[in-house]
């Protein structure tokens, strides 16, 4: 294959071998694999023996030897020589390293005669279409070659071996060659069989080269390169190669010799004729066979014996020399694969096209001349006055594009812009197309003479060209074009030499002006000259300015280098870079030197196609050095003003080569000051220069009449030239990956409207990338997304600190509840840019960019804001958006916001490495090989490998059960233990990813247990051993840490401590390590590949968190952990095959959860955006239609019944409106069942409440959780736990409610909080924090949790003021709630709903120095009873059922036990079973002092054993939970003693401690010092330390803990069957987690959130305790058909049991009371479907009232009959009355519900079946009365059940 001019085929020489170590003979000894057949170069190398060639003797001899050479291979072996592209770039050395060469070869008698490829294509377009599959390889090879450069010089990647060379190389090469006085020959198409032909015809020795073709030609002879003098006896002379590369002093005498393979020596080592070689190299597949050959194995080739065909180059000799032709047997051996004659005639083409090139003709073919002006180009390429793509261009109308250094993706250098140089030349070289006419007489332009029409395309028709190659849109394109007819070649020659001067000027201008813009000036320069060339060049660069994005350092550096090049001077380069460091240059800087190349070299082929073209040197086109000297001055030095000449110097005139500027006359002269020396181009000069007068002429010169516009220069960081070896880059923002591609990522944010990032985390793109905008964009207001609260506000400090500035001024935050805006900058959450845009959605307009930072986490917020976004980006041209993601699921994104670019455009991708050492990744089925090399497995580790690979062989683990997958763990426990002895090693951190806390704290055991591994959390610094030191190696210190989202972080943070030198960290993390948190030091990481995942079932209605596979992007950011600092491991416990079958991406949200919130979302922005703005139409549906991934329409059809159950739609239709409590549900940032509480507070008359209330239950517990992974000294856990408890217990004070505990918290945090000296109160974050502080000296609260509360509830009331009634009871409460917290209040909308705050405005409440004061006895906005609120969170929390479960016979027994040797209340048992013998802890006493510590200093006593527990008792009365007070004002004594009455039994609080300390785990590992107990006398002396023991702690039982079961709807329960049940863990720090009742009663509870998993538990939280008989608030708000309600009615009218999810409660509810809960629900009904704003309730006072007080239900059973409601409102059907017909239809329904059960009994007993329409005939059943019988029947489960087909009673 020939390559085409001015291009290098680095790729097709195939793969370069490292070569040997020093000095020049690793430049010129690269051996290159030879072009060719496959296999042959191996069997050369191997089996044919080479003739060695004594030069000098054949010289003597001969008088003279020849060598004919291979120019391509000539070319590409020089380009070895230098060190990079910059030296290659040297042209003038280049040229005269060519030229000595050839000299100094002459001088010893050699002569050399170059054979040069034709251009592509110039045979016919036939030839072109047989090499097309080959072409488009080779140039997607080249690609990828030169982005493996690009991502070296940015310190992505390592070294690449192959060197690009620059487009005039192969000039410059050429021209050395020539001044040589060498021959030189130019093919009509590839150059091998020339080759062969002039060896023979001038008697050679060999054709030098590196195509083994050359040896299986007809009499060929080889030498390549690498036998090319291997001795080195001539070279280094030659070259001019310092001596000191030399090996020795005292070298002997080398003999100049060549190695050359010949043809008939390769026929004789494998013993065939000479004629079966050519076939054979066509079975093995050459450039003519390779497609063929190829196809045919794909299809399975057979050999003779049925076995595959072989495919070394010896074996098919054997099979193709028969008897038979060898063209006849190599098709015998590809017909099996051959399926018709149409390819078999095919195969005998190609094989005769093989035979033909191996074995070629004396007399070469030469090309069809067709006119005169055909045989004029064909004439003037073979003599070299042309360049070689003319010849098929005029012949054929082909055209290869030569591809050279291009980055298209940074606007750099766009090949298709070229193609507008070349238009011209098109235009008259093409054959003109059918039917055009005879070019008219030429016309005369002014005084210029004869000359072709300007605009020709109007008058003569048009050319059409096929261009082949690579463009900006595709690796390589087959297009045809047409360009305008501007005659033949020989009558443009005709015209006068001044109008072709004048031609050449208006071609170039063609290119870039619009059609009928250029003419022909009447005053053109009377000659073209370098300074021509240069200046039409740089008006074309100019011109593309946009396209190419180019900067005002990089124009002017251009300017500079040709000024300098058309000086006759010489210059030399001082101070410039170091050229023989590859990472001189920056890609950016090669790319433009490559382009200028190009340009210049396209202007100097029209001046030769025109007969105009100087004589020139390629030297003096482009020099690569100064180019990047220049260029990186102008990049760090600003340019300076002309320095006045002194008054001694004479002006000189000089005249521009372009005619004389605009406004000047044409005779004049310009007159210039005396021009700087540019004999020495330091940076001083350089700079100089750059100001000068001279240049702003030259400049004006170039740039006349052009209106272009340069981007303002962006410095280029130092750290492009550093070395390869790379430090910790992560230490600071100038380290940062991201700043080694500033340069192109600012080029990209000032010219596309959508930029894309992907860097991997760690990168510094969310640091830096919005610094780099406000360092662009002076009136910039960015907002940057972020996933996480914590990273929006960690970013805005760290950028806020980066810049110099406090926190608040240009830089800010904005996250729900908590802000502190910038006035520039502000990093917001998700959730919080999306509410308001969707709320406001006008408010896109008042920002310049909007940036989404990890965007590859596909929360239902990031998507659905990604949507809201696009769409708002159409009504606001002005905004722009940039992408960032670690992933490749950017990708996604960018096709996602594609239609948002101007003119079609791609958006640009900026790729930005994070990792810098290689990751060396093992797989389960590795980890034996892995192993093997000096990491042994104990037996239980083989054992545990052993059984996984067997799982996974029997695909256990490829179905995502919960129950399989929560197998992975134990299973793999001691392999795990295994790989972390084998991979610790000091100074390293090892991270091991697990699903969840569980997990992590099970292995965090087994580590403690078995590897001794220490607690991480205590700070001790490690021993710092001397360097070098055997001390440093041994005893290794392993130190465990458990992250997870669940620990506070105050106990996470010594993780980010780098481990010490003696020390091996071992984190046992979540995915929060995925990509929010960097840890420093990890050289391992461990990945089990599982996540815990929500996941929705839809026969249950829940969505729970279940074990799942994780993606494979997931995985990648796992292993991306490592290899940071230094080169890494990630062993992955999963098989590699099933790594390739898990899922590229996590699935997103959108399509797999049911989302009630983003439903309301899609429905209010359909609102407000219109028909007009979405394809489907306004509705919710075409919305969320418009995602990124659209959800499926079931999923959204149970997100909006969930909607109308939760009452914030109307309906369940799609038309549905959405109530004021779906507005509500829009306006906070809330889930729908917390807005509904706030929603039924204000209706309740206690605003304030209900905000506290909700808030309490969306923060973190600000109460401390003391946690045995982060504190694992078990007396410090103890003292911890019980501080904890005794603050938990204080503001619980009895209530048994999580939600009311942290109430009162705020409550206590509210009243106390007061300011300094001016006796007001001051708000805001920083006072929150500081008082909150405070506190945490008295309680056991953690600061920041406790601000944060406040913060979320200052938000909450700010935005939900404006939806107050003015004047309201509620509206004054939440107005003085905020007084109190010292805030001031926004402005309310009195026309709309919400208020018009900016949410990127600065609050007036946080502006500097700003306070708010109140008096001191302000009132309380708090109601004082907390009944009310018990039957607040009671009918707010109605969606499922929390009941005490009865105990257990064993649970029975124990109780007894227990009751018979000490007081229940202040007793529980441990268990003392897993305790040895010999062991101290066996002793009573030490069993007591060892408890003592555990609960922080209580005292106990040993009552005896209860079965096989030791029973232990509190000896110490306060601790009792009977005895505790609370911290609100005392009661009558009376009251207390009902209210104690009313509330479980429980035991002594610091019983509660132990099942803290386990977190209601069954046990934990812990350690303590024993040596006082396990001694058996005090011999240690004071001053001395002992370790502390681990221990195992377990959890204590008591047989009267209350058990929760949580009852909820489900899909059974809708056809007649029991409700779904879970067992419920409450938190286990709450008194409820450990709560028992020695009293035995039943007990209710209410929760807001349930934690549903995949098995039979769930998690709840914000737990309370209801009183027997607040059962009854259930009522007021409850869905009797999601709950499928009964009420027990009795013959008055009252209701004693109700029965809802399936189970039965015992209230007593007078027929009046139940009135009253119809009139509430009627009015709540009304409430929701008004548009006026929030008040308390009419019926405030009797709502109070019945939540004050009720009789007991306790003792005797319940009575009267179970009625369903009936009837179902088309509107909020979930508030429909419950008995309002009751009196109508209740004595018909229950005579009917009698008859029907007596029927049934009846056919039973008979044995009928009881189907339904057997059982309508049997009972005459009246439809028109009570409705379809199945579905009277199926309304009552609690009276009719279903089995099978057939209908029973229900007992």
């Amino acid at each position: 294959m020939q390559p085409e001019e001015g291009v290098l085929d680095v790729s097709a020489s195939a793969a370069i071998i490292k070569t040997q170590t020093t000095g020049w003979q690793a430049c010129l000894h690269q051996l290159i694999f030879a072009m060719g057949p496959r296999q042959l170069q191996t069997f050369l190398s191997k089996k044919v023996a080479p003739e060695i060639i004594d030069v000098d003797a054949e010289v003597r001899s001969r008088g003279e030897v020849g060598l004919v050479v291979d120019f391509h291979a000539f070319t590409f072996w020089l380009l070895g020589y230098f060190e990079n592209e910059t030296a290659a770039s040297n042209l003038g050395l280049v040229t005269g390293l060519a030229r000595r060469l050839v000299e100094g070869l002459a001088s010893r008698g050699v002569r050399l005669h170059f054979v040069e490829d034709g251009a592509q294509g110039c045979n016919g377009p036939e030839e072109m279409e047989s090499k097309l599959t080959e072409l488009r390889s080779r140039f997607a090879q080249r690609q990828a070659d030169r982005a493996k450069l690009k991502h070296f010089l940015e310190g992505t990647d390592c070294n690449p071996e192959q060197i690009h060379s620059g487009p005039l190389f192969v000039e410059a090469v050429r021209a050395g060659i020539r001044e040589a006085g060498a021959s030189w020959q130019l093919a009509q198409g590839e150059a091998d069989p020339e080759c062969v032909r002039a060896m023979e015809q001038r008697n050679a020795l060999a054709v030098l080269g590196n195509d083994t073709d050359f040896v299986i030609m007809q009499g060929g002879r080889l030498v390549t390169f690498q036998h090319f003098d291997p001795d080195f006896a001539v070279l280094p002379a030659l070259l001019d190669l310092p001596s000191k590369d030399l090996q020795g002093e005292h070298q002997p005498e080398k003999k100049f010799v060549l190695k050359v393979w010949r043809c008939s020596a390769l026929a004789n080592a494998l013993a065939v004729p000479e004629d079966v070689l050519p076939l054979v190299a066509a079975l093995c597949g050459n450039d003519h066979s390779r497609q063929l050959i190829d196809r045919c194995r794909r299809r399975g080739l057979p050999g003779p014996a049925g076995e595959e065909l072989p495919d070394s180059f010896e074996k098919l000799a054997k099979l193709v020399e028969c008897t038979r032709p060898p063209q006849e047997a190599a098709l015998d051996l590809l017909k099996p694969a051959l399926n018709n004659e149409a390819e078999i005639e095919q195969a005998q083409r190609v094989l005769a096209e093989v035979q033909s090139f191996y074995m070629p003709q004396r007399i070469p073919a030469s090309p069809h001349i067709k006119d005169d002006s055909l045989a004029l180009v064909c004439s003037e390429v073979e003599q070299g006055l042309l360049p070689k793509w003319c010849m098929p261009v005029a012949a054929h109308g082909l055209y290869l594009t030569s591809d050279f250094l291009s980055d298209p993706s940074v606007g750099s250098c766009k090949m298709t812009l070229l193609l507008k140089l070349k238009s011209c030349a098109f235009g008259f070289l093409a054959p003109p197309s059918a039917g055009v006419p005879v070019p008219s007489p030429s016309v005369t332009i002014g005084s210029l003479g004869p000359c072709t029409p300007a605009s020709p395309r109007d008058k003569w028709g048009n050319v059409q060209v096929r261009i082949l190659g690579k463009s900006e849109h595709a690796s390589f394109d087959d297009v045809r074009k047409p360009f305008g007819y501007l005659g033949r070649l020989q009558g443009l020659r005709a015209q006068p030499l001044r109008s072709r001067f004048a031609l050449l000027r208006l071609f170039v201008e063609a290119s870039f002006r619009p059609c009928g813009s250029t003419s022909l000036d009447s005053k053109a320069e009377a000659e073209v000259s370098l300074g021509t060339l240069h200046a039409l060049a740089l008006r074309f660069t100019a011109a593309m300015a946009q396209e190419l994005k180019l900067q005002e350092a990089e124009i002017g550096a251009l300017l500079a280098t040709s000024y300098i090049l058309k000086s006759t001077v010489v210059p030399e380069l001082v101070d410039a870079p170091d050229f023989s460091n590859r990472r001189c240059a920056d890609f950016r800087c090669l790319c433009l030197g490559a382009w200028f190349q190009k340009v210049i070299s396209a202007v100097l082929d029209l001046a030769k196609l025109l007969a105009v073209a100087p004589s020139v040197r390629p030297e003096k086109l482009f020099d690569g050095r100064l180019f990047l000297h220049v260029l990186q001055t102008f990049r760090e030095r600003p340019p300076v003003e002309a320095e006045a000449a002194p008054p001694a110097a004479k002006p000189r005139i000089r005249r521009g080569k372009m005619g004389p500027r605009a406004g000047e006359a044409g005779g004049e002269s310009e007159v210039y000051q005396a021009p700087l020396s540019l004999d020495r181009l330091d940076v001083e000069n350089l700079v100089k220069l750059r100001g000068s007068a001279e240049m702003k002429a030259w400049r004006d010169e170039v740039l006349r009449e052009l209106v272009v516009q340069f981007l303002p220069s962006i410095p280029q960081e130092a750290s492009l030239a550093k070395d390869a070896v790379i430090e910790d880059r992560f230490t600071g923002s100038a380290e940062l990956p991201i700043t080694a591609r500033k340069a192109e990522l600012c080029r990209d944010l000032l010219e596309s409207r959508v930029t894309c990032v992907h860097g991997e985390t760690g990168s510094g793109k969310s640091t830096q990338v919005p610094q780099y905008i406000l360092e662009y964009f002076t009136n910039a207001q960015v907002v940057v997304t972020q996933p996480r609260r914590m990273a929006a506000i960690n970013l805005a400090k760290r950028v806020a600190a980066e810049r110099g500035e406090d926190l608040g001024r240009a830089v800010g935050y904005r996250i729900g509840g908590d802000s502190m805006p910038g006035s520039r900058l502000n990093f917001v959450t998700t959730g919080w840019l999306l509410r308001a845009l969707v709320s406001s959605p006008e408010r896109i307009g008042q920002l310049t960019h909007v940036v989404f930072d990890e965007i590859h986490e596909r929360s239902a917020d990031a998507d659905f804001l990604s949507m809201v976004v696009r769409l708002l980006l159409h009504r606001s041209s002005d905004v722009r958006l940039v992408i960032m993601s670690a992933t490749l699921q950017a990708d996604v994104f960018r096709s996602y916001f594609q239609d948002l670019q101007p003119e079609a455009s791609d958006i640009p991708l900026v790729a930005v490495g994070g990792r810098c050492f290689d990751v060396q990744k093992i797989f389960l089925d590795d980890i034996r090989d892995f192993c093997g090399k000096g990491k042994k497995l104990s037996k239980p580790g083989q054992v545990a490998l052993s059984k996984l690979l067997l799982k996974f062989q029997e695909r256990k683990f490829e179905n995502n059960s919960s129950k399989n997958l929560s197998d992975v763990l134990p299973l793999a426990t001691p392999l795990v233990l295994d790989l972390l002895a084998s991979l610790a090693e000091p100074g390293c951190t090892i991270l091991v990813f697990l699903p969840g806390l569980e997990e992590i704290s099970n292995l965090y055991d087994d580590c403690q247990a078995y590897l001794h591994a220490k607690d991480g959390a205590l700070e001790v610094e490690d021993p710092e051993p001397a360097p070098g030191s055997a001390e440093q190696v041994q005893n290794l210190e392993l130190k465990a840490f458990a992250m997870h989202s669940q620990i506070p972080m105050e106990d996470q943070l010594g993780v980010f401590k780098g481990p010490g030198p003696r020390a091996c960290h071992l984190v046992f993390a979540s995915n929060v390590a995925e990509s929010s948190l960097t840890l420093p030091s990890v050289c391992a990481v461990l990945d089990l590949g599982l996540i815990k995942q929500m996941v929705y079932d839809p026969r249950l209605r829940v969505s729970y968190l279940a074990l799942r596979w994780t993606s494979q992007a997931s995985a990648h950011q796992r292993a991306g952990r490592a290899g940071r600092t230094r080169e890494g491991i990630v062993v992955r416990l999963y098989p590699r095959s099933f790594h390739e079958g898990m899922v590229a991406f996590d699935r997103p949200e959108t399509s797999s959860l049911p989302l009630p919130r983003l439903y309301l979302q899609a429905k209010q922005l359909a609102c407000d955006l219109g028909d007009g703005d979405l394809a489907g139409g306004a509705s919710a549906i075409s919305v969320l239609e418009d995602l990124v991934d659209p959800p499926d329409l079931a999923i959204v059809e149970v997100a909006r019944q969930e909607l109308a159950e939760g009452c914030a739609l109307a309906a369940s239709a799609e038309d549905a409106d959405i109530t004021t409590l779906g507005r509500i549900c829009l306006r906070l940032p809330f889930e729908l069942a917390l807005c509904r509480l706030i929603w039924l507070s204000c209706h309740w008359g206690c605003a304030a409440d209900g905000i506290v209330l909700a808030c309490s239950m969306a923060v973190q517990d600000p109460f401390s959780q003391p946690n045995p992974l982060a504190i694992t000294d078990a007396v410090e856990l103890g003292q911890k736990l019980r501080r904890s408890n005794q603050s938990r217990r204080r503001f619980d004070g009895g209530r048994a409610s999580e939600p009311l505990a942290l109430r009162s918290l705020f409550r206590e945090f509210y009243q106390t909080l007061r300011t300094t000296a001016t006796g007001g109160l001051l708000g805001g974050r920083r006072a929150w924090m500081k008082h909150a502080s405070a506190m945490a000296s008295k309680h056991a609260i953690i600061p920041r949790r406790l601000a944060e509360f406040c913060v979320q509830v200052d938000d909450v009331a700010q935005r939900l003021v404006g939806l107050l009634a003015p004047g309201s009871r509620v509206e004054r409460q939440v107005r003085l709630l905020l007084k109190g917290l010292g805030r001031s209040l926004v402005d309310a909308d009195d026309a709309g709903s919400f208020p018009c705050e900016d949410p990127w405005e600065l609050d007036e409440w946080v502006k500097a120095d700003q306070k708010s004061t109140r008096r001191a006895d302000v009132g309380s906005p708090f109601v004082e009873k907390d009944d009310v609120l018990r039957g607040l969170l009671s009918a707010c929390f109605t969606n499922q059922l929390v009941i005490s479960s009865k105990g257990s016979q064993k649970d029975q027994e124990l109780a007894n036990g227990m009751a018979q040797i000490a007081d229940p209340a202040r007793s529980a048992l441990f268990d003392v079973e897993h305790l040895e013998d010999n062991d101290a802890l066996r002793e009573s006493a030490n069993f007591l002092k060892y408890l003592s510590r555990l609960s922080g200093g209580c005292i106990f006593e040993d009552k005896g054993m209860v079965g096989k527990r030791v029973c232990i008792q509190c000896i110490d009365p306060s601790t009792s939970s009977l005895s505790e007070t609370s911290n609100e004002s005392e009661e009558d004594d009376e009251e207390d003693d009902k209210e104690m009455a009313e509330m479980p039994v429980d035991i002594a609080m610091d019983l509660h401690i132990f099942n803290q300390f386990t977190r209601g785990k069954a046990s934990v590992s812990s350690q303590m010092d024993l040596s006082d107990i396990q001694s058996s006398h005090d011999s240690q002396t004071e001053c001395e330390k002992a370790e502390p023991t681990p221990i195992v702690v377990k959890k204590p039982v008591h047989p009267c803990q209350i058990k929760w079961q949580v009852h909820a709807a489900g899909e059974e329960d809708r056809k007649g069957r029991a409700a779904m049940k879970r067992t419920g863990l409450p938190n286990c720090y709450h008194p409820l987690g450990f709560m028992c009742d020695v009293s035995k009663r039943s007990w209710v509870a209410c929760c807001s959130h349930v934690q549903y998993t995949q098995g039979s538990i769930c998690f709840l939280s914000g737990l309370t305790l209801l009183k027997p008989w607040q059962a009854r608030h259930f009522l007021l708000m409850i869905d009797p058909q999601a709950a499928n309600l009964a009420l027990r009615c009795t013959d008055d009218g009252s209701v004693t049991a109700v029965k809802m999810f399936g189970q039965q409660l015992r209230i007593e509810l007078t027929k009046e009371d139940m009135s009253f809960v119809d009139i509430f629900r009627s009015m709540m009904r009304d409430a929701l479907l008004s548009s006026e704003k929030l008040k308390e309730s009419p019926l405030k006072s009797k709502l109070h009232d019945f939540c004050k007080g009720g009789d007991s239900t306790e003792g005797g059973a319940a009575h009267g009959r179970w009625v369903q409601p009936l009837g179902i409102s088309s509107s909020l059907p979930g508030l429909q009355p419950l008995l309002q017909k009751m009196d109508e239809k209740s004595e018909a329904v229950a005579t009917a519900e009698m008859n029907l059960r007596a029927r049934i009994a009846l056919m039973i007993a008979k044995k009928k079946k009881t189907t339904t329409g057997k059982l309508a005939k049997a009972a005459d059943w009246r439809e028109e009365q009570f409705g379809p019988l199945e579905q009277f029947l199926s309304q009552r489960p609690h009276l009719f059940t279903l089995d099978g087909k057939s209908w029973k009673s229900v007992n």
